[in-house]
């Protein structure tokens, strides 16, 4: 088909946008409205392809928030927003601290551990440096990914803990539970409070059942009359950090001093004095059952307390023993009394 001089091409000509009335006509080209509405359709799509890839949902969802944002209730819109709102601050947030290690440090870390176990964290450190690797992690880095390795305390750590043992020896109190297995393998537990100035105990129990109401009742038992000290020291135990416990000990006006995690050398008293029993007494008497055990660490305890001496103390007892005059050997009598069917024997002098 010939084209008229002057005329426009057919897909240049006008079209009409206003319906049968004819009242108003587009000026815009066919051509270039097909093109816009194409231009739009792609705009669209790469709106919602980076509202999608921003909030981290599905293209579906962001083309739903988008078509529904006329019709939906304002909290979906303040759901957007506030979405948004947490994308934007996690991009412009920085992390505060150390850097991550990546696997593979991790994993050279553990290697050199497994293969040189006596390595110490600073020692590994130091071995990273010497083979040339870059951003070496520090010493404390490296030892939280060795669960064996355990930082000792500082010379100031112990110090300061000894210093206040010391200092309050004489209003202070220990306390622990051991375990005893029975003649039929039953496992009996049993309490032992000690007075860190005169190594005595002052009281022991035992029971098949540990609990925060018994071992309160106990202490209960061995403060009588206001009989109290003023510092108890007690390790991480769930029962001595129990909120009842703990309330008994402030009711009666006793400060608790729980040691460190892993630290039984912060409460030494009660440590040893519990190997002392072992040793001494239920490594060579197997217990028939908790009134047998009972039976057995009373008679221990007046022992422990009346006739067994203490370096500590200056060879001393627990309890003052009575001062005899001085003699010779060959001028000296004793009188035996046989403890425990006589596993020990207290002496007296004879008249």
């Amino acid at each position: 088909m010939a084209t008229l001089p002057g005329a426009l091409p057919a897909t240049l000509l006008p079209i009409d946008t206003s319906g049968q009335d004819g009242k108003h006509r587009s000026q815009k080209p066919a051509g270039i409205i097909h093109s816009t509405i194409r231009e739009r359709k792609t705009t669209k799509s790469h709106v919602n392809a980076s509202i999608s890839t921003a909030l981290g949902v599905p293209l579906q969802t962001s083309k739903e928030l988008e078509r529904g944002t006329a019709d939906r209730p304002a909290r979906d819109c303040h759901s957007l927003a506030s979405t948004a709102f947490k994308f934007h601050w996690q991009r412009i947030s920085k992390k505060i601290g150390r850097p991550n290690l990546s696997s593979a440090t991790i994993q050279l870390i553990k290697r050199i551990h497994k293969e040189n176990p006596l390595l110490s964290p600073e020692k590994i450190h130091e071995r990273l440096l010497t083979l040339g690797i870059e951003k070496s992690p520090a010493p404390n880095t490296i030892a939280k990914y060795l669960p064996t390795t355990r930082k000792p305390p500082s010379q100031k750590q112990v110090q300061s803990w000894k210093l206040f043992l010391s200092n309050h020896h004489h209003d202070l109190w220990a306390t622990d539970f051991f375990t005893i297995p029975t003649i039929k393998f039953r496992v009996l537990y049993g309490l032992v409070v000690i007075h860190h100035q005169s190594r005595e105990i002052v009281y022991f129990a035992v029971t098949t059942n540990p609990t925060a109401e018994w071992t309160i009742q106990q202490f209960r038992n061995a403060t009588p009359f206001g009989k109290a000290p003023k510092y108890l020291v007690h390790d991480n135990d769930l029962i001595f950090c129990s909120k009842a416990f703990q309330s008994f000990l402030q009711s009666s006006g006793i400060s608790s001093k729980k040691t460190a995690y892993r630290s039984p050398w912060q409460n030494p008293y009660a440590e040893r004095v519990i190997g002392t029993v072992k040793r001494e007494l239920l490594d060579h008497i197997i217990p028939l059952n908790e009134r047998h055990l009972h039976s057995l660490l009373r008679e221990y305890v007046v022992y422990y307390n009346n006739d067994r001496t203490h370096q500590g103390i200056n060879g001393k007892t627990p309890i003052p023993s009575p001062v005899y005059l001085p003699t010779l050997a060959e001028d000296t009598k004793l009188e035996a009394t046989p403890v425990l069917n006589g596993l020990y024997h207290t002496y007296k002098k004879a008249a």
